[in-house]
């Protein structure tokens, strides 16, 4: 059940303008990383992870004029939309891409693109507009961003958005909810069932590079758009051995934060177990960065995953 919050509490605890919406506190958690988004009149807290709905009308009945019939019509659009954003990906879009980590190779394997902050012909249909691409002007939803395809069951069925520029959010998904949308598979969700045939296990992270990165080095690997998500085709997951790994921090905030999403990820997946990532030095550490560091590496990365330890036994043996 999601909380109700009106207009009135955004607009005095307002604390960052947006483009289609602000930035205010969090009456659940005190934090300010609660973004309102007028479009779809909902808010969500990236601290903690609760959604609200504006005003007194559930969201999923505001939103009923959106709410797709036929999710296959959903997806089918969500594939028009890759190839046109790849072949809307520039030379400096691909120089963005490769400085993360990524080779040219995994760009073209993960149909990598880029959306323009500008109007396409398929943003005209109301499929487009069904699927939260764009807006009821059609304008693009995910503009000025590289976007990352959801392939799951030989399908496309989701897409998100990492903004280059330093805009916020950086990281957006398509409006409208994810499963209203028929997007409730995990990014990189087939190549990682595959890769899990022959390692037995599944990483499960945050993040589209850290899950494109394990893949590149042979690891199976799949990521939540967000770190307090959950996505219902992780069940398949649980076939194989989970193995939760997300960024460590020398944040005790940062550490809270990750400690709450492993305990709820737990909830759906208890056969899942833990791997930590040393920090080396840094003050932060996830999986691209850490593969890609000298004191860090293939051979060290699968140690790490090797020692995985169940839940409980992480749970008893964390310090914050």
């Amino acid at each position: 059940m999601r909380e109700v919050l009106t207009e009135e509490y955004l607009i005095s605890n307002r604390t960052k303008r947006a483009a289609r919406g602000w930035k205010s506190v969090c009456p659940a958690c005190g934090g300010n990383d609660l973004w309102y988004t007028a479009d779809t009149g909902s808010a969500f807290c990236f601290e903690c992870g609760v959604s609200y709905t504006i005003g007194d009308v559930p969201r999923h009945q505001a939103s009923v004029n959106y709410q797709p019939r036929d999710v296959q019509s959903v997806r089918s659009v969500y594939a028009a939309a890759v190839s046109l954003y790849r072949d809307c990906l520039q030379p400096e879009h691909r120089a963005y891409l490769l400085n993360r980590g990524l080779d040219d190779t995994a760009i073209d394997d993960f149909s990598l693109g880029y959306c323009p902050p500008r109007e396409l012909p398929l943003y005209q249909l109301d499929s487009a507009k069904l699927a939260g691409l764009c807006t009821r002007r059609n304008e693009p939803f995910l503009a000025d961003r590289v976007v990352f395809p959801y392939l799951a069951a030989n399908q496309t069925t989701d897409v998100r958005g990492r903004a280059i520029e330093a805009i916020e959010p950086r990281y957006k998904s398509p409006h409208h909810d994810a499963y209203m949308r028929g997007a409730v598979f995990p990014f990189n969700h087939d190549r990682a069932l595959s890769k899990a045939e022959q390692t037995g296990t599944i990483i499960v992270t945050e993040g589209e590079f850290k899950a494109i990165l394990a893949d590149m080095h042979g690891f199976s690997c799949v990521a939540l758009p967000g770190m307090l998500s959950w996505r219902s085709g992780l069940i398949e997951v649980a076939k194989y051995t989970p193995i939760i790994m997300f960024d460590n921090s020398i944040d005790p905030f940062d550490r809270m934060r990750v400690d709450r999403a492993i305990a709820r990820l737990f909830d759906h997946l208890p056969t899942a177990k833990v791997a930590v990532l040393p920090l080396l030095g840094e003050r932060k550490q996830d999986i691209d960065s850490f593969l890609l560091h000298p004191k860090g590496g293939l051979q060290r990365f699968q140690s790490i995953i090797d020692g995985a330890v169940p839940y409980q036994t992480y749970k008893a043996l964390r310090r914050f």
